[in-house]
């Protein structure tokens, strides 16, 4: 298994782990429900009402992310590049995912040694297209891969 040392040096694992959560949000969305009366642009939104929030499509809004649609791992590489609230595979603020940390480092982890070990090729070049009504984000038929 990597040292700490070893982990903190995955700069492009972790980067191509995070565009993948970001092009294919686990959660793509969540509600809240408003605690007390609140105003949104031109909108009066009563007490009590349940807000749905868009993950997904944050993290394909052209003004946050250049080319949305482009898997870019490189969009993480720069520290303090990506604006807060705007990367959100485990939500942001006081009501963020308690395990952020421990999944994105093992998510490093598994991904880096999964591309050590292995070569993996897909069977055609439809493997792996999203699924247009299926939450979370799953493939519209099959991921069928090749696992050398």
């Amino acid at each position: 298994f990597p040292t700490n040392d070893a982990i903190s040096k995955m700069d492009y694992t972790y980067a191509v782990l995070k565009e993948a959560l970001r092009k294919y949000s686990v959660v793509p969305v969540v509600t809240r429900v408003t605690k007390e009366e609140d105003v949104l642009g031109d909108y009066k939104i009563p007490k009590g009402t349940t807000i749905g929030l868009l993950l997904q499509s944050v993290h394909h809004r052209e003004d946050l992310w250049p080319n949305p649609d482009k898997f870019d791992p490189t969009r993480f590489l720069e520290p303090n590049k990506v604006a807060p609230y705007t990367f959100l595979p485990f939500i942001d603020g006081p009501r963020n995912c308690l395990g952020q940390h421990l999944a994105l480092l093992e998510g490093r982890v598994i991904l880096a040694y999964l591309v050590k070990t292995f070569k993996f090729k897909t069977l055609t070049d439809r493997e792996g297209e999203k699924h247009s009504l299926v939450v979370p984000i799953a493939p519209a038929t099959h991921m069928r891969m090749l696992v050398e």
